[in-house]
């Protein structure tokens, strides 16, 4: 297993709209281990979703660096980080931002289709992940025909459709009622180690923090590992 994603001095500030800097996360300095699970936990605004945005190359820090297999996402050119997230990554929101005219299998089998997989590998490939998630009678429903559970497994399908090395999850159950949140964790964390993908979350749940094999919390701007 190597290091593979490291954090090196991240920093990330915001105007406050007085015309000071409010410091949201300060010299971050981690690396993750390709093939593990993390879960980041925090209250409310301690910056979990900033950091999983500067992770995924959506935001840029203010001082420091995201480096992947020794590169600095922010090296790369805007064309260059959107082909990475497409290659690389595979991003979980806690809004599942399914497209509401397309099917399930239409909605997860985008990726492919941006890696450039022809229309039939992409399907067969994201059919096999919505089987596998208990949506095989369901492939060919809209979002709106669907359960919040089975919306959001969907989207769990999509980010892991394209075969990404990486899965960021922010809040993936945040809007599931616990029983349905509890299986679609459980789903999402045994797809990810069966595929060694490297998986990093943020929750506000010590339940499911608890299922991944390492636990971190940001406090004051800090990331700390939790014993």
């Amino acid at each position: 297993m190597s290091e593979f994603l490291k954090l090196k001095g991240l920093s990330k500030s915001y105007p406050d709209g007085q015309g000071q800097l409010l410091s949201i996360l300060v010299n971050l300095e981690y690396h993750f281990i390709e093939g593990q699970s993390y879960s980041v936990v925090g209250r409310s605004g301690s910056g979990k979703s900033t950091l999983l945005h500067l992770l995924g190359g959506l935001d840029r820090p203010s001082e420091g660096e995201v480096v992947f297999e020794g590169e600095n996402l922010f090296t790369k050119s805007p064309a260059q980080l959107a082909h990475w997230r497409a290659q690389i990554l595979g991003f979980v929101f806690q809004a599942h931002h399914l497209l509401p005219d397309f099917t399930a299998l239409e909605n997860a089998l985008i990726p492919g289709l941006i890696q450039g997989k022809s229309q039939p590998q992409a399907a067969a490939q994201a059919q096999a992940l919505l089987e596998r998630l208990g949506l095989g009678q369901r492939l060919h429903h809209k979002p709106s025909e669907l359960s919040g559970g089975e919306q959001q497994r969907v989207a769990i399908a999509r980010a892991l459709a394209g075969d990404p090395r990486l899965i960021l999850a922010d809040e993936p159950t945040g809007n599931l009622d616990p029983d349905t949140g509890k299986s679609v964790a459980e789903l999402l964390l045994e797809l990810c180690a069966d595929h060694h993908k490297t998986l990093i979350l943020v929750t506000h749940s010590p339940e499911l923090a608890a299922k991944t094999q390492n636990q971190l919390q940001l406090v004051g701007g800090q990331l700390e590992e939790v014993a």
